[in-house]
């Protein structure tokens, strides 16, 4: 019993465990298109970015309540985008379809310039 359970952690801490950052593939490409100095900015802003998220990540992954709130936080986002996405295709579907938007010129007034 004892030898499964510590099987069973050391294979969680084996799921957490992350290689170094490495520098991202595309690298090269973003220093000759960017110029050596943003290009350079740019890398350093994307790696600093990717620790902070893989971090982020490795915390939820250890606490099962923070990973269901975020999962909740997820799904609250997207059933808000599809109902905003919802009520915006209705609208240009149906209740916008007779209406006609002019511009038109200031009523002029006389005796006035």
């Amino acid at each position: 019993s004892s030898s499964s359970s510590a099987s069973g952690k050391a294979l969680r801490q084996q799921d957490f465990d992350f290689a170094p950052p490495q520098r991202p593939s595309w690298e090269l490409s973003a220093v000759g298109l960017m110029g050596p100095k943003v290009g350079a900015f740019t890398v350093v802003a994307y790696m600093v970015v990717d620790e902070a998220l893989r971090n982020f990540t490795r915390r939820l992954l250890h606490r099962d309540a923070w990973l269901w709130i975020f999962y909740g936080h997820l799904l609250f986002l997207y059933i808000l985008g599809a109902s905003s996405y919802a009520e915006v295709l209705t609208l240009s579907d149906s209740e916008t379809t007779g209406i006609e938007l002019q511009q038109g010129k200031a009523p002029h007034h006389s005796g006035e310039r």
